[in-house]
């Protein structure tokens, strides 16, 4: 009988057992289950101050790389307030500073007739020997052939500018001296237009039999 038992006793697990062997396969399970969890898991778990503290670090280092921090935007369009630099007064009308438009700052050949309007450069806008030769364009003068005027009769004599060249002024002389009549002398805006005339025309006549001559006074383009 004794034995028996023992061999019924020795073929049956008791509940202790059970339970012991449970709690061992729990352990073994668990960090296999921890082991295979994907990382946006681990990453949700994370408190929000911690991203937030995260982030700001990523930014700095980003600031840190792109150098100067960008200018400010102004707070009010158009912008106000007092104008620095180049420029005096208050916006959003300032104006440019005395002598803050120097040589360095103008282009050969960018300030022409079409950038000054008619007698904006006067005497007091310009400096001692602010003008010299160098600024200056060459004047010169040019008489014509002489042309014969019978008595009475008028005629045309006119003078000539360089090509390209514009006529200043003029005037006449009759080779002898006799009683005359001047019709006209005038640039010639026949030849180069009201803009550019390079031509100085004088019609006259003469009492007595003489020669009429013009002559123009002409500056170099």
């Amino acid at each position: 009988m004794r034995r028996k038992e023992d061999s019924h006793t020795r073929g049956r697990i008791a509940p202790i057992h059970a339970l012991f062997a449970a709690a061992m396969l729990g352990l073994l399970v668990m960090p296999l289950a921890l082991a295979g969890a994907k990382p946006s898991d681990a990453k949700s778990s994370a408190s929000p101050a911690k991203q937030i503290k995260s982030l700001k670090r990523r930014v700095a280092a980003l600031e840190r790389k792109a150098g100067p921090a960008i200018p400010a935007i102004p707070a009010t369009l158009p912008p106000s307030g007092p104008a620095g630099g180049s420029l005096l007064g208050s916006y959003p009308n300032p104006r440019l500073a005395p002598n803050s438009v120097g040589r360095e700052q103008i282009l050969d050949g960018s300030v022409d007739d079409l950038e000054l309007s008619q007698n904006s450069v006067t005497q007091d806008k310009l400096q001692d020997q602010s003008v010299g030769a160098a600024e200056l364009r060459g004047t010169y003068e040019r008489v014509s052939a002489g042309v014969a005027a019978p008595p009475g009769a008028f005629v045309d004599a006119q003078a000539n500018c360089n090509q390209g060249d514009k006529v200043l002024g003029g005037g006449y002389a009759f080779l002898n001296p006799s009683a005359f009549e001047i019709q006209a002398t005038t640039p010639n805006v026949g030849a180069g237009g009201l803009d550019n005339p390079d031509q100085w025309i004088v019609t006259a006549a003469s009492a007595a039999d003489n020669t009429l001559f013009a002559w123009a006074v002409c500056i170099a383009a």
